[in-house]
């Protein structure tokens, strides 16, 4: 029986080395075959070391890389310390080779850890990834702005099957040492199956965004820059950045942040802390294209969505408010103002009416807000939640906040139309 165990153990021992023997030439060549790859383009990718683990990871060591930027007629470079991904075991990564692999593993997880760049790099490929930033983003800062003299990151980002709930989990960390880190996790469901076959039967459904940030000095970093370039206290500094958006929010949906939420958003951008923001993708946004569509700007996402949000714990309700009639008037006449004094007129967001007809226009805009008209000359106003044959199904809300859901058969409806510039009551 001894003998037996004995002999057991040196043929998975043999087994198991002979499988990272195998995984790890396979890796190095690919690798290798990428910076042949990334010379013929200009760029260049190195590495020290590639090994694997008994335990179902591949660790790349020491990669450096520098590619070009045509648009900025630059050089971007950073190096890395290490990169690994991991499986669920050895046998996950050899199967990945094979054409008819049965199904694609229960989980995956990539990390980065010590990625380094110079600031001047690091904002080189902020502008690639996230234009017009400093427009998008409230309290944005460049990376040459905050006083550093390297910027060095880890990330993360990975997935988690679990077959019994037929859902998956996304995960994604980010943090930039000694500024602060987030997490991002994406909830989806009616995933049954990882084969791939059976993948592209499945019907995927968002159900919950959530995202966390925990500031370590990057809020003190920001004010500080703000009073060196303006001249300005901390308090009229973070003043100043809320009622630039503030004008956006005017503008574009006649709405203006909460008083509570300026309250705290001073206190937090003074003292650092923590910011947490869920939202509620199950109702009218069925894939992860049309999620998108809603977040090319993040405070559309916000406006749009069902957002809970929180403040070093406490809860911001609500986040908007709407404008008066008076302060609507103010805005309309602000931006006539601006367009009479500025050489360039400022190009107002129009209000893009879509006029629905068949039943393929009303697939293309579930989580648009629509307007439908009956056969009894009732109105409709709300999100569109599913698009069948039969029918559509919208979810209605009204000024006091009360929603209820209804249905309604093709031959009742005799005008749709969306307006995608307009938001929900909040």
């Amino acid at each position: 029986m001894l003998k037996f165990i004995i002999v057991l153990v040196v043929i998975i021992a043999v087994g198991v080395g002979g499988a990272q023997f195998y995984i790890t030439y396979k890796v190095d060549k690919f690798l290798e075959q990428m910076s042949s790859y990334a010379a013929m383009t200009g760029a260049d990718f190195s590495y020290k070391d590639v090994q694997t683990t008994y335990d179902g990871a591949v660790e790349v060591k020491g990669v450096s890389i520098d590619f070009p930027i045509p648009k900025e007629n630059e050089k971007f470079s950073s190096t890395t310390d290490l990169v690994r991904v991991k499986f669920p075991s050895l046998l996950d990564i050899i199967q990945l080779g094979y054409k008819n692999m049965k199904e694609l593993p229960a989980s995956v997880q990539l990390q980065v850890e010590g990625t380094r760049s110079s600031p001047l790099d690091n904002d080189l490929l902020n502008r690639q990834l996230t234009p017009n930033a400093a427009y998008k983003y409230p309290f944005y800062m460049k990376a040459t702005e905050m006083g550093l003299d390297e910027i060095v990151a880890d990330f993360s980002v990975g997935y988690l099957h679990d077959a019994f709930t037929a859902g998956v989990n996304f995960d994604i960390d980010y943090n930039v040492r000694g500024l602060g880190s987030y997490n991002i996790n994406l909830k989806v469901k009616n995933i049954s199956s990882l084969e791939p076959r059976a993948l592209m039967m499945q019907d995927p459904q968002l159900q919950l965004l959530t995202f966390n940030y925990n500031d370590e000095t990057y809020n003190k970093l920001w004010v500080k820059n703000c009073q060196e370039k303006n001249k300005i206290t901390a308090d009229q500094c973070i003043s100043d950045e809320l009622d630039r958006f503030n004008k956006r929010l005017s503008r574009d949906f006649q709405l203006s942040f909460s008083d509570k939420f300026e309250s705290e958003m001073t206190k937090y951008m003074k003292n650092s802390g923590s910011v947490k923001i869920s939202i509620d993708l199950s109702e009218g946004s069925k894939s992860l294209m049309q999620a998108m569509e809603l977040a090319e700007d993040p405070l559309e996402l916000l406006v749009y969505q069902n957002v809970i949000l929180s403040i070093n714990g406490e809860y911001i309700q609500p986040i908007f408010k709407p404008l008066s009639e008076e302060e609507i008037a103010e805005s309309k006449e602000a931006i006539k103002q601006a367009i009479k004094q500025s050489d360039k007129p400022i190009k107002k967001k129009e209000r893009k009416k879509i006029v629905l007809k068949v039943y393929d226009d009303y697939k293309q805009y579930i989580g648009k807000k629509v307007l439908l008209i009956t056969d009894k000359r009732k109105q409709y106003v709300g999100t569109v939640l599913d698009v069948k044959p039969e029918g559509i199904k919208i979810k209605v809300r009204l000024e006091k906040g009360d929603t209820f859901t209804y249905r309604l058969s093709y031959d009742r409806i005799k005008y749709a139309e969306v307006y995608q510039a307009e938001p929900l009551y909040r």
